[in-house]
């Protein structure tokens, strides 16, 4: 074979390579990197709560739904069954309607289920499997511009590298529910006692209006 047949061979392997779903959309860590999933209490209802926080957050996107994989007392192998929905803004709110309990969360709580450590996505996949490795993390956060009032953009996460962006309402983007606890008059009483200190709200940026780059 000569030069030429060896090449045409080789971008043939690393092109195929790149299209298989297993090398195309690896998640990408830092060296030593490994899962740490101590932050957050496992529930059996396909919710996890962080311990910090005490958010409780659905495991799976909105669209998708938790498999436990047959076993409920492990939570390590579960996975998320079907494709997550990329809604705009406004459709989004008009699923929340058909979920009671459930909210879109804010830039600041949204912030807290992203990792340094990871791209591709900058998530715990054993906390939140079956997150696509790219795309927009919707928030509740808008803005306003000065000259117009009316809210027309909102604050989104990227999956691919955690960075906060902007996008118009119409956007469309993948949303992770944060689910309202219920609470009886002896869990509030519980939680006035511990005094649990109020989580801290980051300032939005006033002119923070990047294009979509990895939707």
């Amino acid at each position: 074979m000569n030069k030429y047949g060896m090449l045409a061979a080789l971008i043939s392997i690393v092109v195929f390579l790149q299209l298989l779903p297993s090398v195309r959309n690896k998640q990408h860590c830092d060296s030593g990197y490994q899962a740490d999933t101590t932050a957050y209490h496992f529930n059996a209802d396909g919710t996890v709560r962080h311990r910090t926080t005490g958010l409780v957050w659905e495991r799976c996107l909105v669209g998708q739904t938790l498999n436990n994989a047959g076993t409920p007392d492990k939570f390590t192998d579960d996975y998320c069954e079907g494709k997550p929905s990329k809604l705009s803004w406004f459709d989004m709110q008009q699923r929340m309607k058909r979920n009671p309990g459930a909210r879109l969360p804010s830039i600041t709580e949204l912030k807290t289920t992203m990792i340094a450590e990871c791209k591709t996505p900058a998530v715990n996949l054993t906390i939140f499997p079956g997150t696509p490795h790219k795309g927009l993390l919707m928030s509740a956060d808008e803005k306003t511009q000065k000259k117009d009032k009316t809210a027309r953009y909102f604050y989104a996460i990227s999956l691919y590298s955690s960075s906060m962006q902007l996008f118009q309402k119409n956007s469309r983007a993948y949303a992770r529910f944060i689910r309202e606890q219920v609470l009886t008059k002896n869990d509030k009483k519980k939680l006035i006692k511990q005094s649990l200190p109020k989580e801290k709200t980051e300032a939005l940026p006033a002119n923070n209006q990047q294009q979509e780059t990895d939707q």
